[in-house]
């Protein structure tokens, strides 16, 4: 296998997870993990609650909130917490995307790095498998869909 160059994510500044120096075991379950949250973020009723969510306040916390509701959605389809965190920036930047493609915010280099250092001081507050939000812009099976459960 070849050796993985470390990458950073543009809005977050971390470390791409298939990048991390992780088991060779977990790099199909990191890459699953990541397509099924691009799966979610990108999907059209799914980026519109984001978008919704993300135009209500200051894009440091609304981008940590839709970022933490994509990462709760992850947690309780039962993907582990270890698994999670790894794909925390790559959510925060699919989170980005959405939000610089609709208008809510302009691109803000230090952005990224912002909600990460919010999520990553909550995350240190509680797990993340018990954390709640308001996942009214959430569908409920959307997750297991995007992961392929049947």
């Amino acid at each position: 296998m070849p050796e993985m160059m470390p990458e950073t994510t543009p809005e977050t500044g971390q470390e791409a997870a298939g990048s991390r120096n992780i088991d060779p075991k977990q790099v199909d379950a990191v890459q699953k993990v990541v397509l099924a949250a691009m799966k979610l973020v990108f999907d059209p009723e799914v980026s519109k609650g984001l978008v919704q969510m993300m135009s209500k306040g200051p894009p440091q916390m609304t981008v940590a909130v839709a970022a933490k509701s994509i990462l709760t959605q992850l947690a309780q389809a039962g993907t582990p917490p270890e698994l999670v965190a790894m794909v925390m920036p790559v959510v925060v930047s699919f989170v980005i995307q959405i939000g610089v493609a609709a208008k809510v915010f302009p691109r803000d280099p230090k952005l990224g790095q912002q909600v990460m250092m919010l999520l990553t001081q909550k995350r240190a507050q509680q797990e993340p498998a018990q954390a709640t939000m308001d996942q009214g812009a959430m569908q409920g099976g959307m997750i297991q869909q995007a992961m392929g459960a049947q």
